[in-house]
């Protein structure tokens, strides 16, 4: 369990430190957002319990790199279903050039006072702290740096 939560703090450090780095594999096309959430929707639909709700997922594309945006997409998903106590919504819309991706839980929420410091990196809210298990405050942090580096706004 040890090793594995190592791995996966490496794993992020990783992509931390690559965002925005060109690659030659990897450029910045048109990329699906639609698409993405509802692969996601159905991986989790078929991996968890949770009532998973993509009825206000509508067409969206945004220009990067699709690693990238699935990449926000699964922590956006995974934070959310860490924190749901029995459902997890998402939504997209295109409108006037954005692209909003949105995703709830029904959860208890984020203090009010914490929700200009949760995208910070290896930030754990008190409430998680005590938990043997779960991330390493990295994931909305990944988040806030992809939708940064391709010019959108993370809240």
């Amino acid at each position: 369990m040890a090793l594995q939560r190592l791995q996966d703090l490496t794993d992020q450090l990783l992509v931390l430190d690559g965002i925005g780095r060109p690659r030659l594999e990897a450029v910045s096309k048109l990329v699906d957002v639609d698409e993405l959430v509802l692969a996601q929707v159905e991986q989790l639909r078929q991996t968890t319990s949770f009532d998973i709700d993509a009825s206000a997922v509508s067409g969206g594309q945004v220009l990067g790199r699709e690693m990238d945006v699935m990449r926000v997409i699964e922590n956006l998903a995974s934070n959310a279903t860490w924190h749901a106590v029995s459902k997890v919504a998402f939504s997209v819309t295109e409108r006037d050039g954005w692209v909003e991706l949105g995703v709830e839980d029904d959860g208890p929420g984020v203090p009010v006072d914490s929700r200009s410091v949760i995208f910070e990196r290896f930030l754990r809210l008190d409430s998680d702290r005590g938990r043997t298990i779960g991330g390493s405050g990295l994931g909305l942090a990944i988040v806030s740096e992809i939708v940064t580096r391709c010019g959108g706004i993370v809240r």
